[in-house]
Parts: C-alpha cells; sequence; structure tokens
C-alpha cells in the first residue's frame, strides 16, 4: 500500500504530551509549604496514555478519588495530605522511562513491561528500572489485530511490509505487536508503520483505505474497534496455533484469553486471543505513607473508578492486590493489602 506523506507530519497528541510534561514535571513528592495552621499538599503525578483509551479514564479516577480523600482527610483536621494530578502520555513503555526520570510519581504499565524494567529483559524496548514497583492491578487487556473487510491478510506473519498502526512508538502495543509477528518468524518493517496515527484516528484511516490494520491491546470492547466494525465492517485476527503458545510459554505475564462472539457488531464467533494486565506503579523511593494514600483513595473510592469506563467495572479488590503485578509489590501496598486481609 501506498504511503502517505501527512504520515510524517508532527502529531498533535505528540504535541499535547509535551505540554502536559511540562506542566507534570515536579519532584517525585513536592509538599508545599505550609503557613500557620494551612494544610499541608504533597503533590503527585500520574502518567496514562492516549485520551481516548481506558488508562487515560482509570488516572483520572484515581486521581479524583485521591482528591477526595485529601479533602475528608482535610476536613477532619489532618494536616498534610496528597494531591494527585493525572495526564496523557505515550502509554506503557513511555511511562516506565518517564517513572523512572521521576517526571511521572505513579503511572499505568502493563504488567509484562513491568517485569521487563525490573528484570532489565530488554533495556533497548523498556528501560531497566531495577527499584520500579507494583502499586495495583486494573483491568485486563487484550491484543486485537483489526483488518478491514475483504483484507487478504490471513496469518500473523503477512502484517510484515504493511501498512499498520500498532500504537505510539515506545507504547507496550508496540512492543508486544513486534513480540507477536517474531513468534511466528517474521518482523515488522518500521519504514511502514503509522507514526502519527492516535486511537482516535484508526478506524477512519482503517475504513478509508489508509491503514491495513491497527493494533490495540486493550478492553473490549474498544472504542475504536467497535467503530471501525460499525463504519466497514472490520473483522479480528484470531491468534492461536503452536507459536502463540510458544510465545506464551515464554512469559508469566500473559495468557490465552477469547474475545466473547457478539462483543463487537458483525463478528458472530468467538476470537481467539492473548492478554496481559495493566497496573498502577511507582518507585521504591516514594514514601510508603504516600503510596498507602493512593491505594486507600482507590479502594475507598472503588465505584468512582469501575464507572470510569465500561473495561473497569468488574475489577474486584482482591484480584486488583494479587494478580497481574509484573513488579515486586511497593511496601506502601502491601501495608495495605495485608491490613485488609488480602495478602
Amino acid at each position: 500500500m501506498r504511503r502517505h506523506g501527512s504520515f510524517g507530519q508532527a502529531s498533535p497528541f505528540r504535541t499535547c504530551i509535551a505540554l502536559v510534561l511540562s506542566c507534570l514535571s515536579v519532584p517525585v513528592v513536592a509538599p508545599a509549604r505550609p503557613a500557620g495552621d494551612q494544610v499541608q499538599h504533597r503533590f503527585i503525578t500520574l502518567g496514562t496514555g492516549s485520551p481516548s483509551g481506558v488508562y487515560y479514564a482509570a488516572g483520572q479516577a484515581i486521581c479524583e478519588a485521591v482528591n477526595r480523600a485529601a479533602k475528608r482527610r482535610a476536613d477532619r483536621g489532618d494536616r498534610i495530605v496528597t494531591i494527585c494530578r493525572a495526564g496523557p502520555s505515550g502509554g506503557s513503555v513511555f511511562n516506565v522511562r518517564q517513572v523512572a526520570s521521576g517526571a511521572f510519581t505513579f503511572a499505568i504499565v502493563q504488567a509484562n513491561d513491568q517485569r521487563a524494567a525490573v528484570e532489565g529483559i530488554d533495556p533497548q524496548r523498556v528501560k531497566s528500572v531495577p527499584d520500579l514497583r507494583s502499586v495495583l492491578s486494573l483491568q485486563p487487556e487484550i491484543l486485537q489485530v483489526v483488518l478491514p473487510r475483504g483484507s487478504d491478510i490471513e496469518r500473523v506473519q503477512d502484517l510484515s511490509e504493511r501498512h499498520i498502526n500498532s500504537g505510539n512508538r515506545g507504547s507496550g502495543t508496540r512492543l508486544l505487536t513486534n513480540e507477536l509477528v517474531e513468534a511466528y518468524g517474521a518482523s515488522l518493517d518500521e519504514g511502514t508503520m503509522a507514526e502519527t496515527f492516535s486511537m482516535e484516528l484508526d478506524a477512519d484511516a482503517l475504513c478509508s483505505g489508509r491503514l491495513d490494520a491497527f493494533v490495540t491491546v486493550s478492553a473490549v470492547p474498544t472504542p475504536s474497534v467497535l467503530d471501525a466494525t460499525n463504519r466497514c465492517g472490520a473483522r479480528l485476527l484470531p491468534l492461536q496455533g503452536p507459536e502463540i503458545e510458544d510465545w506464551l510459554a515464554g512469559t508469566a505475564d500473559l495468557t490465552e484469553i477469547v474475545i466473547p462472539a457478539n462483543v463487537y457488531p458483525g463478528i458472530h464467533d468467538p476470537t481467539p486471543s492473548v492478554g496481559v494486565r495493566a497496573g498502577l506503579v511507582t518507585r521504591e523511593a516514594v514514601p510508603a505513607d504516600v503510596v498507602r494514600d493512593v491505594v486507600a483513595a482507590v479502594f475507598e473510592e472503588l465505584p468512582l473508578l469501575r464507572s470510569a469506563h465500561p473495561s473497569l467495572e468488574s475489577l474486584q479488590p482482591r484480584e486488583m492486590a494479587t494478580e497481574g503485578l509484573g513488579a515486586p509489590v511497593h511496601d506502601g501496598a502491601m501495608a495495605y493489602f495485608t491490613e485488609r486481609g488480602w495478602r
């Protein structure tokens, strides 16, 4: 497929990320100097993902929960409270780098990327951050390869040298897509990747013929996939077979998942795929009481988080404390989980 010149232009989404980072760049925990009897605010920042995605919705809800808790504590006379600010970002792998640099105090990161960062598995793709720590887990996310109706792509290896969007450079989606194709003995041509498409534009680009496929790793139903199936009868590429089994055998964080029938219009059969949980992370140096404030606020306001996005509706506290944690659990989070009897 012919490449279009507009793909090389500056992305508004990247500009947005740069502006957000400039606003959120504060020390790991930045205390405001109290005057007299004023309440002291400890500011924290939280990196999310694309503004239309579940990471952003979850991050906004988490910060809202933290800020509600701060108001309650201030009202009852506490002198020190934690205030949270969340903003969009480039996604999972990008968030690892920003947490490591101190630009984000907390961020949402896929479990496989957490493990890669802690263990230094592939530092060229995921920055090595040995002191990265899990705080809690969130929704399971499913790898979905979306094709236009009538596409001649029938196998994973057919994605090679096609014009596809598999997320921002440095995102967890891009990393997983590369691993998927490599599991079939093929590779993606970085020169044919759509660098400037954001999640919001995937369906339009696919249905208008400007993309051969797009890939998303997100909870279902995914808005961009719903849009594509409604607009132009898009379909999903099944992910199954010995190559998938061998790939999953080599990772602790991916698992086989089946997308149920009729989740998307026109897709009447179950679609086999793979998935991974996303979760909230920080660094070991963040004080335990700050992390505990965040964790306690999330569970005190769990209905708020569940209502933030359809994929968060089924979150269960014990699972959030025990499953899909790709990095060691931070002491502040572990203390709260132990108190609640979940660990």
